[in-house]
């Protein structure tokens, strides 16, 4: 996977063009300057709470994406493979080497006798300041315990917390007891980790008379500010804001955080993390940026013996794989509510069939055969269809109206076999009714326009797909399932229908069992009968 992600890198200096630069440029003219807090960093948790006010003003960083709380994003394509690509290149060199130990200062702090836990990171993903924060984590190889997604719609971020927040304990000498430190915003938390581990970047030594030295030094500097920003702009949308697929937008304590070994710098690594952050996942950190230590740890884990990235470990399961879109499969499969579909069909369905309805709408009657010369026989195939409909939804939990050629239609077939197959303690089957290739004329299989009519007469919607749970409409992929499932509704319905099913059952073996009883009492008087008869006439 890492070459690959050399192969992307190779393509992205002639990828930045003047409308990039230019849209970088206004972005930097519209953004708020970053807010520092004071340079202190031996902030004590009381300490810090008096200090809320000051640092509170840093969470505009969190704000880096969309104004929205929620967003539903697809499973990541090659096209995010490619932009996540074009996220690293313009990060270069930073979030990629691990300092070497001939790198590391040998100034510590001297009120430490050991190096301190780093707790807990609350982070968003794409956001500009917590990309600085993992560069710098990367940089000093530093493990995570959580890193907590810090979303808008998520409830995780404590009060008087700043985006980026680390919880870090460490062991004072003087006391020899731990402390538990909140560092908030860039600046502390950078401040924070050079006292302990060093300068991040060699300090260059330029002359006061080297003009040209001085320039090409604030030139550096402007394009990493440049790229902090372009970074941003290639990944946006993605691991900003909580997916509505998300479980919960709550922590839950009863599950174990994931293990990932990871590095800021690589694509496919950026891919889960984003994953990770919409599915509020909590997770521990592993940084394994090249040059680590830790990689040799990642070789013996990994069956093949390499170090790629990204891999993960899910302690709640015994699973660990290590592809990027085999992991993003399972956590979507084990932490999510469904696996969202493709996202050009959900803006297809908002922006290009909603303002379609009409015609559909007035098509479907003609289709049917409304405009025939006996109306009798367009209306009694009307009846016809709405009777087979009405059976069909009553006779089977979970009915599913579809094209074959629709894509619409396969999505919500697959995220129906989906919930299905996560409902281990619900036995049903999905009943596909289809009613042709497409919509069409000369598409439609035969008796499918009738059907078709009827279901708008039914419940208003004559396109497909058409889902009903329990015998209840509950309309299209994105008009009715995907809402059903969110809020809970298509589980309930589902758990009726089995509850109706057992009870018909019961009925069934009931109304069996009294026929048979009464059987048996018709037979036995008979043989009364008969027995009375042969006795009077011996």
């Amino acid at each position: 996977m890492t070459a690959t992600a050399t192969t992307s890198q190779t393509m992205m200096p002639r990828s930045i063009n003047k409308t990039s630069i230019a849209a970088v440029l206004l972005l930097l003219l519209a953004a708020t300057t970053t807010t520092t807090t004071n340079a202190g960093f031996i902030s004590k948790e009381k300490q810090h709470h008096l200090q809320s006010a000051a640092t509170a003003t840093t969470t505009a960083d969190k704000a880096t994406a969309s104004t929205s709380t929620t967003k539903l994003n697809s499973i990541p394509n090659a096209f995010d493979v490619f932009t996540s690509g074009l996220t690293s290149m313009c990060r270069l060199p930073n979030g990629v080497n691990a300092m070497s130990t001939s790198e590391h200062s040998s100034q510590s702090a001297p009120t430490l006798t050991q190096l301190p836990k780093f707790k807990r990171l609350y982070d968003i993903e794409n956001s500009r300041a917590c990309r600085q924060i993992r560069e710098l984590i990367t940089r000093y190889d530093i493990c995570i315990e959580e890193v907590v997604p810090a979303t808008t719609a998520s409830a995780n971020l404590p009060g008087g917390y700043a985006i980026p927040a680390l919880v870090v304990e460490q062991i004072v000498a003087e006391t020899n007891k731990p402390e538990r430190l909140i560092l908030n915003g860039v600046q502390e938390i950078t401040v924070y980790l050079e006292r302990i581990f060093g300068p991040s970047k060699q300090k260059k030594i330029i002359r006061d008379d080297d003009v040209v030295a001085q320039v090409m030094d604030k030139a550096q500097d402007a394009v990493d500010v440049l790229g902090s920003f372009v970074a941003g702009v290639f990944r946006s949308g993605r691991g900003e804001v909580l997916s509505p697929a998300a479980l919960s937008n709550e922590l839950d304590s009863t599950r174990k955080p994931l293990i990932l070994y990871s590095y800021e710098g690589n694509q496919f690594c950026r891919l889960v993390r984003e994953v990770l952050t919409e599915l509020n996942i909590v997770y521990e950190l592993r940084s394994v940026g090249k040059w680590s230590p830790r990689r040799s740890e990642l070789a013996v884990r990994r069956s093949d013996g390499s170090t790629q990235c990204p891999y993960i470990i899910d302690p709640n399961t015994g699973v660990e794989m290590g592809e990027s879109k085999d992991i993003i499969t399972y956590l979507y499969k084990n932490y999510a509510k469904y696996t969202p579909p493709d996202q050009m069909l959900e803006w297809a369905s908002a922006n290009i069939l909603e303002y379609m309805k009409p015609l559909f709408e007035m098509l479907s009657p003609i289709q049917a055969g409304s405009n025939q010369e006996n109306p009798e026989i367009y209306q009694s195939e009307i009846i016809r269809a709405t009777r087979e409909i009405k059976n069909t939804v009553k006779e089977h939990p979970v009915v599913i109206y579809t094209y074959k050629l629709s894509p619409f239609c396969a999505e919500a077939k697959k995220i129906l076999e989906e919930q299905l197959e996560k409902m281990d303690d619900i036995n049903v089957s999905i009943k596909e009714v289809s009613l042709g290739s497409e919509w069409l004329p000369g598409f439609m299989a035969k008796g499918g326009a009738q059907t078709r009519q009827a279901l708008l007469d039914m419940t208003g919607q004559s396109s497909l797909p058409h889902v009903f749970v329990n015998g209840k409409s509950l309309g299209g992929l994105f008009s009715g399932l995907l809402p059903a499932i969110q809020d809970g509704t298509f589980h309930e319905l589902l758990k009726e229908s089995t509850q109706n099913t057992k009870y018909d059952d019961l009925m069934t073996d009931t109304l069996k069992t009294q026929e048979l009883i009464s059987s048996i009492k018709e037979k036995a008087a008979a043989q009364t009968a008969s027995l009375q008869l042969n006795f009077f006439d011996d």
